[in-house]
């Protein structure tokens, strides 16, 4: 009877326990699964920084563009009635590629005197580029209405403190503009195009519109903001 316990239990407690080799794999295992489990976190973690990164981004130049729209579209200007005599232009309004320079009855900075209705401000876009690949920054500049001063210098350079920065790290920005050339005496159709600057002295009027270019990144494709100047600005 003892004979067969002894073998009867022999072989059960002989594979109670785990061998060094299986110990290892063990291991092995479980280094690679959590491994693999991390790295995913890790991953999912980076996406999900970048988008919020990339959908903060597209909040702030959407608002920055609306923006710039509404005082694009607020463009206008008339000689005071009352002050000093100036030999400011009854209207003014002159672009390039980097840069926009107009009078405007909206202000996008606070403490203008545009918010307690005494006449329009003067407002100065500026586009920068630095050397890297998504380097375009966007800023802004303005100043109480100068036409209230006596003989304003309207091109006159600006501090680079003055400025407001609107978008940085942008793929591409620029500005053009908007020409009419003549319109068909017989179909009344217009001929136009966009060209890359606007001088007023030459052009003594407004361009029809204003076209933003405007690229997120290098890699994106670039989206392009229409923006009509108001007849009334050039009456």
């Amino acid at each position: 009877m003892r004979r067969r316990l002894n073998r009867s239990i022999g072989p059960v407690l002989s594979c109670t326990g785990f061998t060094l080799l299986e110990l290892l794999i063990s291991l092995t295992i479980t280094a690679v699964i959590v491994t693999l489990v991390f790295g995913g976190l890790r991953i999912g973690v980076r996406a999900w920084e970048k988008g919020e990164a990339d959908t903060e981004f597209q909040d702030r130049y959407r608002n920055v563009l609306s923006l710039l729209r509404k005082q694009l579209i607020s463009a206008y200007i008339s000689q005071p009635e009352e002050g000093p005599e100036t030999n400011a232009p009854l209207f003014y309004f002159n672009g390039a590629e980097d840069s926009l320079t107009f009078f405007s009855h909206r202000s996008l900075v606070s403490g203008n005197f545009h918010s307690v209705g005494i006449g329009p401000v003067f407002v100065k876009y500026r586009i920068t580029r630095e050397s890297m690949p998504d380097g375009y920054r966007l800023a802004i500049y303005e100043e109480n209405n100068p036409l209230l001063e006596e003989n304003p210098d309207l091109n006159s350079a600006v501090s680079e403190d003055l400025y407001y920065e609107l978008i940085a790290g942008a793929g591409e920005i620029r500005f053009e503009y908007l020409k009419v050339e003549k319109v068909d005496a017989e179909t009344g159709i217009p001929t136009w195009f966009w060209q890359n600057f606007w001088n007023f002295n030459d052009e003594q009027s407004y361009p029809r519109a204003v076209r933003i270019t405007f690229r997120p990144d290098s890699a994106s494709a670039p989206l392009y903001v229409v923006i009509p100047i108001e007849k009334n600005a050039m009456s």
